[in-house]
């Protein structure tokens, strides 16, 4: 009686009752920075073909991109062997800080392969330094032997071995006619198939290639000298590579062997930047770019200069300025003194002319000859002592004190070009 698997065993990949269609998945950000944010489908493994992560149940949903915003992990190596076609157990986004609901549709492998919990998967290989090796076999412990899968060849695709078609051929016709006979045409396709001399080859068009076998994980890992690369096995390598299988003495990098280059619009940003991509110089100059504009001077803000020749949209390489303050001391806010209370608020002068409110309260005393009457005129020598019984008139002299000429108010100063950015 056969085992109640969840799902029929698909090895052709196109069972309908296999198909899963938009399960839902909720993603959670990793705090932790050595931990990969990934899940696993309920039905898992599944095959690579066919595998949709939208952002929504409708099909009209936008859909994550492959690459960009997640890669399959958990490679089920034996499955993709047997089958030919490229099996994973798990999808792991490249963001580690991804959030939000996901909707996967895919075609399950179903059979003894797929599972009812998978949190052994989670647990197990949830760092983030050896998710994309570890493979599906490794964690979940599944069969790894599979059924033949039929495969029908038409005679006409046996192109190269016109003798083994004409050999076949003339035994289905001595079958069927009953005559010559048989066991010869029988010895003779055995040996055919058997003889060492049958097919070298060069008679098979192969004359440069070496016979050897094709290349497991292990041979990639142990680098061996006499096995042949398949895609998958030279993907598995270039994933070895990028993740520590091959010693660079540069175990404190994140990143090494073969990485994509950021775009320029990657690199630029500093929001949510990326720790899994490399930088060429055209990546890096747009980096910078964004740098500078986000810190450049804003608009109304001063720029100063000793150089009174050097405009700053030239210096700079940006905006339009205009030179301001000058002939101006600056001074600054102070939003309790209505003197300086506004922007660009503008005052004072570089001399002042007194007034004779602002003289200092002094009292002159001046001691002046004294002028007598009579006959015998006036007397002018020193200072006279007016007696009881002589009369005359004090002559007073005035003098002027300045001319009304304004005095410097500057205080030690240094001269400075100040531009304002206007646009």
């Amino acid at each position: 009686m056969p085992l109640p698997f969840l799902y029929p065993y698909d090895p052709l990949g196109n069972f309908p009752s296999n198909l899963i269609e938009a399960e839902l998945h909720t993603v959670s950000a990793m705090t932790d920075p050595e931990q990969a944010n990934f899940i696993v489908p309920r039905a898992a493994p599944y095959y690579l073909i066919g595998c949709v992560i939208r952002t929504g149940p409708l099909i009209t949903d936008p859909a994550l991109v492959e690459g960009t915003d997640y890669v399959h992990t958990h490679h089920f190596v034996e499955a993709s062997q047997s089958l030919n076609k490229l099996v994973y157990g798990s999808i792991t986004f490249l963001n580690r800080l991804y959030t939000g609901n996901v909707y996967i549709t895919y075609q399950t492998l179903g059979g003894p392969y797929t599972l009812d919990d998978y949190s052994v998967v989670t647990d197990l290989t949830r760092s983030l330094y050896c998710i994309r090796v570890v493979t599906w076999a490794q964690i979940v412990g599944v069969p790894v032997s599979f059924p033949p899968v039929p495969h029908p060849h038409d005679t006409a695709d046996l192109t190269g071995m016109a003798d083994v078609v004409f050999a076949l051929n003339a035994l289905v016709v001595a079958i069927q006619g009953n005559t010559g006979n048989v066991n010869s045409i029988v010895a003779t396709l055995a040996q055919h198939l058997t003889g060492g001399a049958s097919h070298t080859n060069d008679q098979v068009g192969l004359g440069l290639v070496p016979n050897y076998a094709v290349a497991t994980q292990d041979d990639v890992d142990g680098v061996a000298t006499n096995k042949l690369m398949t895609p998958e096995m030279t993907y598995h390598a270039i994933q070895r590579f990028n993740t520590g299988g091959i010693a660079l003495l540069d175990g404190s990098e994140l990143i090494k062997g073969i990485v994509r280059l950021a775009t320029s619009i990657q690199a630029a940003n500093a929001l949510t930047p990326r720790n899994d991509l490399a930088v060429s110089p055209e990546s890096l100059w747009a980096a910078l770019a964004e740098y500078s504009r986000q810190h450049e001077i804003g608009i109304g803000d001063l720029w100063f200069t000793t150089v009174v020749s050097r405009n700053p949209g030239t210096w700079l390489g940006y905006g339009t300025w205009v030179r301001v303050a000058q002939g101006r001391f600056p001074v600054g806010y102070n939003s309790a003194d209505a003197d300086f209370d506004a922007e660009l608020e503008t005052g004072g002068s570089k001399t002042h002319t007194l007034d004779k409110t602002e003289l200092p309260a002094i009292t002159l005393t001046t001691q002046l000859p004294v002028r007598t009457g009579g006959a015998g005129g006036p007397s002018t020598a020193g200072a006279l002592t007016r007696s009881a019984t002589d009369s005359g008139t004090a002559d007073y002299e005035s003098e002027l004190l300045g001319d009304g000429t304004a005095m410097p108010i500057l205080p030690p100063y240094i001269v400075f070009c100040f531009w304002q950015r206007t646009a």
